[in-house]
């Protein structure tokens, strides 16, 4: 990670023409590179490849075939275009707000309101298949995946999981505890699939300018909150005040 702490390796999803749909009736998130540079630790798939997970994916009202790979996932800090379809939200614990979309691979296909309709599902059952979907992933991560290392004097424990699921592990405390141990920290998510563990008592300007570190590489990165974690719960708060996306760099 080094001392400047950056992503390295840093992968996220990619995927094409925002607000269009596709064939398949599902709309999919992209960043347009030309006007959204992002940082060098990430790695952006092909576009051919991207369009081939799309050719491949389920049926917009194939419920049999979403309910396999819907995942929840944080919605990003930078606003989508207008006139783009708004995903459908849900409040979950610990009292945040997360999207749902079917993973494809190098594309996440992001699942609306109207889509919830034409699937013929409450978004009780979204929200519950996704969930569980989670939680069959997170239990596929193995406790050495975590790399532990030091910024200046402190310690800081990342995971990128290989598997869009590092950001959302905070939604799944028995996880957390799984991976990271009983101990009580404080956790960032400040990209798709990276999550940060710090001590618990850690400064939170310390852990706002590590968090704009890591998120200042992704124009799709995400909201500026931290997780506390008392070994048993998830609880929130707000980096909003210190953190340099607050400052206006995604306007």
């Amino acid at each position: 990670m080094g001392s400047n702490a950056r992503a390295r390796r840093a992968r996220r999803k990619a995927s094409v023409v925002r607000g269009r749909p596709h064939d398949n009736g599902l709309r999919v998130e992209r960043i347009d590179v030309s006007d959204a540079p992002v940082g060098p630790d990430i790695v952006v798939p092909p576009l051919e490849h991207v369009l081939q997970a799309i050719a491949g994916a389920p049926a917009a009202d194939d419920w049999q075939a979403i309910r396999k790979v819907v995942v929840p996932i944080f919605p990003r800090a930078r606003p989508f275009p207008a006139g783009y379809p708004a995903p459908l939200t849900a409040l979950v614990p610990p009292g945040v707000l997360v999207a749902f979309a079917a993973d494809v691979g190098p594309a996440l296909m992001m699942i609306t309101k109207q889509q919830l309709e034409v699937l013929g599902i409450t978004q009780t059952e979204l929200v519950a298949e996704g969930l569980a979907n989670l939680i069959g992933h997170a239990a596929q991560v193995p406790r050495t995946a975590i790399v532990r290392q030091s910024v200046g004097d402190l310690p800081v424990a990342a995971l990128q999981t290989g598997l869009s699921i590092g950001s959302v592990l905070v939604l799944v405390p028995d996880q957390l505890r799984r991976l990271f141990g009983p101990t009580p920290a404080l956790f960032l998510a400040p990209l798709r699939d990276v999550l940060l563990g710090l001590r618990a008592d850690v400064d939170l300007d310390v852990a706002a300018w590590l968090f704009d570190e890591f998120a200042s590489q992704d124009p799709n990165c995400l909201p500026p909150i931290a997780y506390r974690f008392d070994g048993e719960r998830v609880s929130t708060a707000s980096l909003g005040g210190v953190a340099g996306l607050a400052r206006g760099r995604l306007a």
